[in-house]
């Protein structure tokens, strides 16, 4: 094998590995990106299950206070 045919094979490595190296990296922001979203939906979730959780228990406290629940208790 030449050294003008090795030098064609190490230059085709090289920019294989800058592909690929660079491919990895739009991957794990990609990633990243994605994790963020999903962590995003999963606070905003729990949020609205809070406030969902408060207007039960405000609503229950009400009805133990009101008048004609007095007789239930």
């Amino acid at each position: 094998v030449s050294n003008s045919t090795l030098d064609l094979l190490n230059q085709h490595q090289a920019k294989e590995q800058v592909r690929l190296l660079e491919r990895f990296w739009e991957l794990r922001q990609l990633q990243q990106q994605q994790q963020q979203l999903f962590m995003q939906q999963q606070q905003n979730q729990l949020k609205a299950l809070h406030d969902e959780q408060s207007k039960i228990h405000l609503f229950i406290a009400n009805q133990q206070g009101a008048p004609w629940s007095k007789g239930l208790k």
